[in-house]
């Protein structure tokens, strides 16, 4: 694994600032194209279901990726809770904001998020109040890489049925998620969730790729494409879906 300082990116005002999604914040929604369509996967609910459920938002965008919708976070805690065939046990590893494990919370799903920010835990209380009011309560999550939490024993794959990187997987050195998903290939038996924008698919990085080096602050540090792919899916008993940046393996 390399050395890779988080903290020279993640900080408060980069999750207002910067990263992608506030808008759908602001709306108290979540972004259908990635972390919507994960957590419908966990739950196995095929996409298909997703467009068929959401027509406004999939008429205006095949992916799923606009916010010009009237859709709130209780019209998907509805549709989850309508369409869901599994009742997962969840490892989600970079949790930005916060708000899939407050809807996670809301739904009942024993699960962990990981969130790399220092201030992540205060981003996930004003994402839970800010979605559902004052009373509610949010869950904590644990904070620092997922590499090292691994790497110090603190995560027990093994715990859980169900691994989520929604927007995620870009963000870690690609040295660094080689050894998480060799952990996880080798403890984990459940399902194992990537998704992004469907159609932002390849992914390019500034460590990765050497055009793209000395772009060090750059938040999107490794490649991830068809090749990364195909090598993750040789070594899961089960490819279930592929489309774009979608993936989903069963271990």
């Amino acid at each position: 694994m390399i050395n890779f300082d988080y903290n020279k990116i993640y900080d408060y005002e980069y999750y207002i600032k910067q990263l992608y999604g506030i808008d759908a914040w602001k709306k108290r929604t979540l972004k259908f194209g990635d972390n919507i369509a994960a957590l419908s996967y966990a739950c196995d609910i095929h996409w298909e279901t997703l467009v068929e459920s959401f027509p406004d938002v999939f008429n205006k965008n095949k992916h799923g990726d606009t916010f010009d919708h009237n859709y709130n976070i209780f019209d998907i805690e509805e549709y989850i809770k309508k369409n869901q065939k599994r009742h997962p046990r969840v490892l989600e590893i970079g949790g930005g904001r916060g708000e899939l494990s407050n809807l996670m919370t809301v739904l009942g799903f024993q699960h962990i998020s990981v969130e790399v920010c220092l201030e992540a835990d205060r981003w996930y209380q004003e994402t839970g109040k800010h979605f559902y009011g004052e009373q509610h309560k949010h869950q904590s999550p644990i904070i620092g890489p997922i590499e090292t939490l691994l790497a110090d024993n603190k995560i027990a794959l093994g715990s859980f049925d169900t691994i989520i990187l929604a927007e995620s997987v870009e963000h870690i050195p690609t040295p660094n998620f080689n050894y998480v998903f060799d952990r996880i290939a080798q403890e984990f038996r459940g399902k194992f969730i990537v998704t992004n924008w469907k159609y932002y698919h390849p992914i390019v990085g500034c460590l990765d790729s050497p055009h793209m080096q000395g772009f060090l602050l750059d938040e999107h540090v490794a490649d991830i494409n068809d090749e990364v792919y195909a090598r993750w899916a040789s070594k899961a008993k089960k490819l279930v879906y592929k489309d774009g940046s979608h993936l989903v393996l069963e271990f």
